[in-house]
């Protein structure tokens, strides 16, 4: 469970697939702990959204109509450094960007099973929380050193 005593961590789901924001909507509900659910259909839809909202928790595709899931995530980041930012792709060869961009991580959109997406957000939710870290105030630089990708 991601819900850590009032703590409901929001999700921001981005892909151009109703289908797959659909799995992804049923995977972490019926994880649970985590609060309101969001959609974009597409990348630039997700850059609208983002300027006008925060959340928690990122999942995005990388290759979308109007905006790619690198644009997602730097969109992501500059406002909020301390989101848990996930990028799932059939495109594998966009994983180490992902990464050094500043997502937390990279998930083979075909291989990666339903479970393992939640619960890999709940530990790094954790993790931030254990650590005691308010990576609002760290900087993406610092942020990527401290993933080892500098």
């Amino acid at each position: 469970m991601a819900q850590r005593g009032n703590f409901a961590p929001t999700v921001l789901l981005v892909d151009d697939e109703a289908d797959v924001r659909l799995l992804w909507r049923m995977v972490f509900a019926v994880h649970g702990g985590f609060g309101a659910i969001s959609e974009a259909a597409d990348g630039a839809r997700a850059l609208e959204v983002l300027k006008t909202e925060s959340f928690d928790v990122v999942v995005t595709d990388f290759s979308m109509p109007g905006a790619s899931g690198l644009e997602v995530i730097d969109a992501t980041l500059s406002g909020r450094p301390s989101t848990v930012v996930v990028m799932v792709s059939a495109t594998a060869d966009v994983g180490q960007e992902a990464l050094r961009r500043g997502a937390s991580a990279f998930f083979d959109k075909w291989e990666s099973t339903t479970d393992l997406l939640p619960r890999f957000v709940t530990a790094v939710l954790a993790e931030h929380e254990a650590l005691g870290m308010d990576l609002a105030r760290v900087g993406q630089s610092d942020r990527r050193r401290m993933v080892g990708l500098s």
